[in-house]
């Protein structure tokens, strides 16, 4: 039997299973499916969106979602990610860098493919490319923006 993990946004509200009272969750999945859970069970799979660890704040981004630290001390940033998680190819006329540009051109089809990467919308309102801090990484304080 193999192993498995998951990784879902979902929205849930407590409630009252009708059949036998027992409390636990209304849940709603991101396709509209409706189920039930026990608190305990519910509790041990998921965490909410704004009190997330830096792994689950990387899956909310890969299904595009923005996310921001709690205990960041600058107003309105967020961190999304730039391009396609695997990845796109461009075409030589599409890259602003000229040293980029040329790359591409001297690729077959002119053309090469740009991984992804993270950015941060800065407290200063600019789009930065970004690093984690080992800090980041070990916080609990991720939360989903949109």
């Amino acid at each position: 039997m193999k192993t498995y993990i998951g990784t879902k946004i979902i929205q849930a509200e407590p409630q009252t299973r009708e059949s036998d009272q027992q409390a636990g969750y209304r849940v709603v999945y991101p396709d509209g499916y409706v189920s039930w859970s026990p608190f305990g069970v519910f509790d041990a799979a998921y965490r909410p969106c704004d009190a997330m660890t830096f792994g689950l704040a990387i899956e909310a981004l890969k299904m595009g979602k923005k996310v921001a630290r709690a205990g960041w001390n600058g107003s309105g940033m967020w961190v999304t990610i730039a391009g396609p998680v695997a990845g796109t190819t461009i075409s030589h006329d599409k890259f602003w860098s000229p040293n980029n540009a040329q790359f591409a051109y001297d690729q077959p089809n002119s053309e090469v493919t740009v991984r992804p990467y993270f950015t941060i919308k800065t407290a200063d309102d600019e789009i930065a490319s970004w690093v984690p801090s080992v800090g980041d990484c070990l916080a609990e304080d991720w939360m989903v923006i949109a």
